[in-house]
């Protein structure tokens, strides 16, 4: 599977997607895809610097931190200024792996699609 079909793939069969078309984000402009080792990350262009992150890691532990801390350097080299992150109550783990990775909890919100914890990172926060 070529990486546009995985991508494409892996948004489509996301246990968290809420009806998101893969092949349509692809098609937005703004939205970025960073990739590592294991896995990827997809960044929607929100505007003016800022991101949403979400995560599709294959490590875990240690090895997601620093993913994911290399993952946000990346996007602070390119001009991006702030990234937030909607993580549902539910996953833990990743709430985990942003603290980690230098993310800061901003609060929690509702969102269409249940509560969510948000974090936020900056190159001034970082």
């Amino acid at each position: 599977m070529d990486l546009e079909a995985r991508i494409i793939h892996e948004i489509n069969t996301s246990p968290l997607n809420r009806g998101l078309d893969g092949a349509d984000w692809l098609a937005q402009p703004g939205n970025v895809v960073a990739m590592v080792d294991d896995g990827f990350a997809l960044f929607d262009y929100v505007g003016g610097g800022l991101y949403a992150i979400h995560l599709f890691l294959q490590s875990r532990g240690k090895d997601a931190v620093i993913d994911v801390r290399k993952i946000t350097e990346t996007m602070f080299r390119n001009g991006v200024k702030v990234i937030v992150g909607h993580v549902p109550v539910i996953n833990r783990r990743a709430a985990v792996i942003g603290q980690m990775a230098g993310y800061h909890y901003a609060g929690r919100m509702e969102s269409p699609y249940g509560d969510v914890l948000v974090y936020l990172i900056a190159p001034e926060l970082h």
